[in-house]
């Protein structure tokens, strides 16, 4: 159970005190957090009786793994195919970790992810780039939800900008004729076996 501890009005930094156990019954660690109004104070303890209640209790040092560490855990750790492992690394080494790496799992907020959309739609020459860039992020940040180092995904909070619809010029295309003709120039060369 929090409890809440009035050091008392002339009493050295914050006033107020939260004593709580992570849960785990009495063998678990012990925390306290500070807050300067009673108000505060009351309303954390209540939140964090809820929240383990609820089976929901994050530890606060859980995500104070930097974004780029966790990052490589996890291309380490995760089961893909061999390309797919590929293409997710030089996403995340060339696009994503050069500008929010330097920030722990915990502080990538929606914000710094929209922020990289509109970098990558702005450095780009094809509308698609965005979308293409950010197939490792819903993946990376699920994983930190569902192992308990962030309580939620800022990727699925961020705005994704619109991908603009791009009329084709039917003109343009091949006919059935040239489609043909590009077969069978190929040949069986690239038929499954």
């Amino acid at each position: 159970m929090a409890t809440v501890l009035d050091k008392g009005a002339g009493a050295p930094g914050k006033r107020w005190v939260v004593r709580y156990r992570e849960p785990g019954g009495r063998s678990a660690r012990q925390r306290q957090k500070a807050f300067d109004r009673k108000k505060d104070a009351v309303d954390f303890a209540t939140k964090v009786e809820n929240v383990k209640r609820e089976n929901t209790y994050i530890d606060p040092n859980a995500g104070k793994v930097s974004l780029r560490r966790y990052t490589e855990d996890w291309l380490n750790g995760v089961l893909m195919s061999g390309g797919t492992w590929e293409s997710y690394e030089r996403i995340l080494r060339l696009h994503v970790l050069p500008y929010p790496g330097r920030k722990t799992i915990a502080q990538v907020t929606a914000a710094d992810v929209e922020e990289l959309y509109a970098r990558w739609a702005k450095g780009s020459s094809t509308p698609n780039t965005p979308d293409a860039r950010s197939i490792a992020l819903p993946s990376l940040f699920s994983h930190a939800v569902r192992h308990r180092r962030i309580s939620s995904n800022p990727v699925k909070e961020a705005e994704k900008p619109d991908n603009p619809v791009v009329p084709v010029d039917e003109r343009s295309l091949p006919s059935l004729e040239e489609i043909k003709a590009i077969a069978q120039a190929i040949g069986s060369r690239l038929e499954r076996r």
